[in-house]
């Protein structure tokens, strides 16, 4: 279902199906009759030749082995592991609570905003001004100084976030505050009120080492 969240329409139906030799073919219907054949994972090659299994000396086809294919997914899940451990690729922090990364501190008031709100909303009250929320975001680093931060706000829709994407040259110890402004863009009912920050960012000299901070609220 959450996968199913990313699609254009909003699926009332939703089966998996054969297309010819097409296995897991997603298949959701929307209220108003659309109907969409989708795959979960990557392209599938519908132009290549079906790969057929092997077959023994007799010339009858084998099952797959479920087992031999499950132990040579986790030998490459190992050695992927152990080649971003021993690079230092990416290292991330929910909250920003480890050290030597960027913390995130956010601040939600308990109340809307007193100005009112002029921005692109299909909202028209004439009686009351769109209402909004403005949320403070603090960053600072504990120790290293963050390089190259790009600050990314996800929120659900019809929930609009003013700014969404934003960036520092660099973060050190002294906070960062920087002011997001939250409202609503259509009538819709918001099927989340929780918001995701995420921040990238880069540690150290000679290109530095990438991170990521991702913090939570509502």
């Amino acid at each position: 279902m959450k996968w199913a969240a990313q699609l254009e329409h909003t699926p009332v139906q939703v089966s998996v199906a054969r297309l010819n030799d097409l296995e897991g073919c997603i298949v959701t219907l929307c209220e108003d009759g659309k109907l969409k054949c989708s795959y979960l994972g990557t392209e599938p090659a519908l132009l290549n030749p079906i790969i057929e299994s092997p077959s023994d000396s007799s010339g009858s086809s084998k099952s797959f082995d479920f087992g031999h294919a499950e132990a040579e997914y986790r030998r490459l899940q190992a050695q992927i592991k152990a080649a971003i451990v021993n690079t230092g690729a990416i290292f991330k922090s929910v909250g920003g609570s480890s050290q030597n990364c960027l913390h995130l501190t956010v601040n939600v008031p308990t109340r809307l905003d007193d100005r009112p709100l002029s921005r692109d909303t299909e909202l028209k009250d004439p009686l009351d001004a769109i209402p909004s929320i403005t949320v403070k975001l603090g960053l600072r680093t504990s120790m290293e100084i963050a390089q190259q931060v790009k600050i990314t706000v996800t929120c659900s829709l019809p929930l609009i976030a003013v700014p969404d994407v934003f960036s520092y040259a660099q973060v050190g110890s002294v906070a960062y505050e920087h002011e997001i402004v939250f409202y609503m863009k259509t009538k819709h009912v918001p099927s989340s009120l929780e918001v995701t920050i995420c921040a990238s960012y880069v540690v150290g000299s000679n290109g530095g080492v990438p991170r990521v901070t991702e913090t939570k609220f509502k």
